[in-house]
C-alpha cells in the first residue's frame, strides 16, 4: 500500500526563504538580538509571518512589537505549562458525554492509526488542567499575551472562541468540547503528551467529514544533550539543523506506533505520515479544531528543543513533570525511553 508523506518536516520554518529574510532583517535592525535565549528561538521561528513583519519593520508598532518579545521570557506561564496538565474534576457526566460523543466519532479505535487501545483518559488538544481558569487570570499570568507576541490577536481571538465560555461571572475556560478532544490510543497519547511526536493538522476537505493530519517524531531528550531554557544561541541558526536530530522512525528497540491497514495487518508509521482522522457527523460529532491543533503542533515542538529550566536537571524531567493528566503510569512510561 502506498502511502503520502508531508512535505514539511519539524524545521521547515528555518528553511523558509521569507521567514529567514525577515529574521534577518530583525538581526539587523537590533543587533542586540544575535544571541537569544533558547526559550525564545524557537517562538521568534515559528511566530506568525505577520509579526515577524511588524519585527522587522521600522517605527512605532515595530517598538511595540519588539518591546513585547522581551516580556515573552521567563513568564510564569511558560510553554511546557501550557501544553501540558494535570488532573481536573469537571462533572462525570459531561466528561462520560464528551467521550462517548468522541469514541463514536472515531469508530472507537485511535483516530490516526486505527490500531492499538484507545487509552481510559481523554486527550485534550489543550490540557485540562487550564479548565475553569478565569480569563482574567490566565492574562495575569501571561499565557494569551505569550500567544498574541508570536501568533497575533487574530489567532489568539479564534482560539479563545473555542476554549471561552462567557457568563455573567465573565469568561471562564470551559474545554471539554468536542473540538478539544482527539482519541489516540494509549501508546500515541503518552508520545504526544511528553512531546516526543507532534502532530500537525494539514487540511479538512469541504464536507467538514475528513482532516489529513501528518505524525512527526521528534529526537529523544536523551539525544539533545543537557540544555537550559536560559541557554544563548546565536538567532539566525537551528542548533539542531543536522538532519540526525529529524528522526525518521521510532527506535527499533521502541513499541509501535502502528497503522491497521484494511487487510488487518499493521504498518510501522514515519515521521511526516500523513493520516486521516474522519467523523460521520460534522454536526453532532464535529473534528477537532484546525486551530487548536495548529497551536499544539508549535507548542510540542517548542517544548521538545527548549530545554529544561534552571531548576531541573534536564528536559527528561520536564516531561515527566508535565505529563497530561499524570499519575504513578507515568514513571513506568518513562522507563521506556
Amino acid at each position: 500500500m502506498e502511502f503520502n508523506y508531508d512535505d514539511q518536516h519539524i524545521f521547515s520554518e528555518f528553511e523558509d526563504p521569507e521567514r529567514k529574510r525577515l529574521i534577518g532583517k530583525i538581526h539587523n535592525i537590533h543587533p542586540e538580538l544575535a544571541e537569544v535565549p533558547r526559550e525564545l528561538l524557537y517562538p521568534i521561528w515559528f511566530a506568525d509571518l505577520k509579526i515577524l513583519k511588524k519585527l522587522a519593520a521600522t517605527g512605532e508598532d515595530a517598538n511595540g512589537a519588539f518591546d513585547k518579545l522581551e516580556t515573552s521570557t521567563g513568564t510564569l506561564y511558560n510553554v511546557p505549562l501550557i501544553c501540558t496538565a494535570n488532573k481536573s474534576g469537571p462533572f462525570m457526566e459531561i466528561l462520560k458525554n464528551l467521550k462517548l460523543q468522541s469514541r463514536r466519532r472515531a469508530s472507537f479505535k485511535c483516530a490516526l492509526t486505527g490500531a492499538g487501545i484507545l487509552d481510559t483518559k481523554t486527550c485534550y488538544i489543550i490540557p485540562s488542567a487550564l479548565q475553569g481558569k478565569e480569563d482574567d487570570s490566565l492574562e495575569k499570568e501571561g499565557v494569551w499575551g505569550f500567544l498574541e507576541n508570536f501568533w497575533g490577536k487574530e489567532k489568539v481571538l479564534d482560539w479563545k472562541g473555542l476554549l471561552l465560555k462567557n457568563s455573567a461571572m465573565g469568561s471562564r475556560m470551559e474545554l471539554y468540547t468536542p473540538f478539544n478532544v482527539i482519541d489516540l490510543d494509549m501508546y500515541v497519547q503518552r508520545l504526544w503528551a511528553m512531546a516526543l511526536v507532534a502532530l500537525r493538522p494539514i487540511a479538512v476537505n469541504r464536507d467538514r467529514t475528513e482532516m489529513q493530519i501528518a505524525l512527526h517524531w521528534l529526537p529523544l531528550p536523551t539525544e539533545l544533550g543537557n540544555i537550559k531554557r536560559s541557554d544563548k544561541v546565536f538567532i539566525l541558526q537551528n542548533p539542531y539543523q543536522d538532519i540526525k536530530y529529524r528522526p525518521v522512525e521510532i527506535r527499533a528497540d521502541m513499541m509501535g506506533p502502528f497503522i491497521l491497514l484494511e487487510d488487518g495487518t499493521l504498518v510501522r508509521v514515519s515521521s511526516g505520515h500523513i493520516l486521516t482522522v474522519r467523523t460521520d457527523d460534522p454536526d453532532a460529532r464535529p473534528l477537532p479544531s484546525f486551530g487548536l491543533l495548529e497551536l499544539r503542533w508549535h507548542l510540542s515542538r517548542i517544548v521538545a528543543f527548549q530545554g529544561a529550566g534552571e531548576d531541573e536537571e534536564s528536559r527528561a524531567l520536564d516531561v515527566c513533570k508535565y505529563d497530561p493528566e499524570s499519575d504513578s503510569d507515568t514513571d513506568r512510561a518513562m522507563n521506556e525511553f
